[in-house]
């Protein structure tokens, strides 16, 4: 396929989804990436719902991207874990209404390569605290996957302070997380995009034995796959 357009909708305050989409782009010389953002600096907000899906704040900045002509439209965000991933479903619906584009999100990609793959139990490396981690899980069991284990942060500030966390460090709580497990899950995923996971991803998946997923990788995969573009050469 030539000229494939791809369409990103990120927080304001992520510096990790651009630089990660933009070098597998690069390895796809038929594919560019265009990205869009709305304003979002916190960890958490009281609603996120209504903060940036049932605002408007979400759809207007996917909206943007067809003036691109982008192929498909993806949120790289996790807040569908957050939210449900019902309401990223939505929030697909609603982009593609307003724009005749086909969309995803980077949480949706994940779940579909869950059921691709067979994974049914899984661990979990986030930055996020803790009720918020549960709230996640229980996304994910809604959807028939059980999280066998979560790494949880407090002490982060802000959406911006996350990048900062070096990948070494996130190879490290994964490591720890999967040896917590009184059996082995089935995955890992490094759940969160401003979370630097790609970078290690693959050297923990040889180390530990497992699939790794990172939600940034899996949203621009997520994105390819929903243009029906073969993505067998990214996975090998």
């Amino acid at each position: 396929m030539m000229g494939l357009r791809i369409g990103m909708v990120l927080p304001s305050s992520n510096t990790v989804v651009e630089p990660v989409c933009m070098a597998m782009a690069m390895m796809l010389p038929a594919v560019s990436v265009h990205f869009s953002r709305f304003a979002l600096t916190a960890v958490s907000v009281d609603d996120p719902g209504a903060a940036y899906y049932d605002s408007g704040a979400l759809l207007g900045a996917a909206t943007l991207l067809a003036d691109a002509r982008c192929h498909v439209i993806c949120w790289n965000g996790s807040a569908g874990g957050v939210v449900g991933f019902a309401r990223d479903r939505r929030l697909c619906a609603e982009i593609a209404a307003a724009t005749g584009i086909p969309a995803t999100t980077s949480s949706l990609a994940l779940i579909e390569q869950f059921r691709l793959t067979g994974v049914k139990r899984f661990v979990m490396v986030t930055l996020n605290p803790p009720d918020m981690n549960a709230t996640i899980m229980r996304s994910f069991a809604a959807e028939g996957f059980d999280c066998a284990g979560a790494t949880q942060r407090s002490d982060i500030a802000d959406n911006f302070a996350m990048s900062a966390v070096a990948p070494e460090d996130i190879s490290a709580m994964a490591q720890t997380c999967v040896q917590g497990c009184t059996s082995p899950p089935d995955a890992l995923i490094i759940y969160g995009t401003n979370t630097r996971g790609a970078q290690v991803a693959r050297s923990l998946q040889d180390r530990l034995g497992l699939p790794v997923y990172d939600s940034v990788t899996w949203g621009m995969l997520g994105a390819l796959r929903a243009a029906r573009f073969d993505i067998s050469t990214l996975l090998a």
